[in-house]
Order: C-alpha cells, then structure tokens, then sequence
C-alpha cells in the first residue's frame, strides 16, 4: 500500500501483531517541529530513526516534486519524498544550499526533485515525520495514542516475527 493507511484499519493491524513483531513505520505529526530529538527522546526511539521527512511524508504535493511523476514513470521512487538524517535538518539546509547546477544531471539521475525544490524544502527548517525502524507492538500503539502523531503507517516490509510467533 503507498500513501496514508487509515488510522482505525492501522490500529487494528498492530493490535493482531504478536507481541514479539517488531516493524518499520512512518510516522506523521500533526505539526511540524524544528528540533526532532525532543520528540524521539520522549518515545524512546532515537536510534529507531532513520530519516525525518522535510516535507510532508503524504502531502499531496509530494508527487509533484518529482520530474518524473508527471511522464508516468512507473518506479516506486516517483512520488517519493524528500528525507534527511533524523537529528540534523539543519544539515539538510546546508546541503540544499551547497548544491550548484553541475548537481543537476545527479539530481536527475536520484529521481530526486530540482534544486530549487530542494532549496524552498530547506529554507522551512521543519520535520513532518520521520521513517523509524525497528519498533516493538507496545511503540507502535504508544505513537498512534500520542496526541502530536498524526498516522503511524507500518512498513509491513520490513515485518521482524520470530519463529513461532503465529503458531496456535
């Protein structure tokens, strides 16, 4: 599934998980915040993060931020959207604005957006969301109560269930 899971269908999927699963997940907030490790310390899930997203992880708009959305380009990265390392956005502005037009054809050839996409994306200094790995039953279902978080989407990918966890 790509996009947005509702949330109640969510709920009920991570209550049927085994106790013992662990899974990735994409987690929306409701608003944006500058400084994400207070929110991760707060979870417990600092070294769970792998990514924070610099634009709404479900936006709309995201598809659109790719060249290649509009010509049809069936790769699952098209509607893709923009993430950096989960404790550093302020990394992500610098990068943004390091980039020069020799970037271009990289940028291209990444399926990633345009520079001056980038550099708008940068200039917001906000996380929306970030991608966190690994998180037990009891994390997920504390996320989706907690009042700043938007969605919990699994990765159900990337679903860890030890041997015997579905036995009757």
């Amino acid at each position: 599934h790509r996009g947005r899971l509702d949330q109640a269908a969510t709920r009920r999927f991570i209550a049927g998980l085994p106790d013992a699963a662990a899974t990735d997940a994409i987690v929306e907030l409701r608003q944006p915040v500058s400084s994400p490790r207070v929110l991760l310390d707060r979870w417990g899930v600092v070294q769970n993060c792998r990514a924070g997203y610099v634009e709404p992880p479900f936006a709309g708009r995201a598809r659109a931020l790719s060249p290649r959305a509009a010509s049809g380009d069936p790769s699952p990265l098209r509607d893709a959207t923009v993430s950096w390392h989960c404790l550093d956005p302020g990394g992500f502005s610098s990068w943004a604005d390091s980039l020069a037009a020799r970037d271009d054809a990289v940028l291209s050839a990444l399926r990633l957006p345009t520079r001056p996409v980038l550099r708008s994306l940068s200039q917001d200094g906000m996380v929306y969301g970030f991608y966190l790995q690994s998180l037990a039953k009891a994390q997920l279902q504390s996320l989706l109560a907690d009042p700043q978080v938007a969605a919990v989407t699994p990765v159900v990918s990337a679903l860890a269930v030890p041997v015997g966890a579905f036995a009757p």
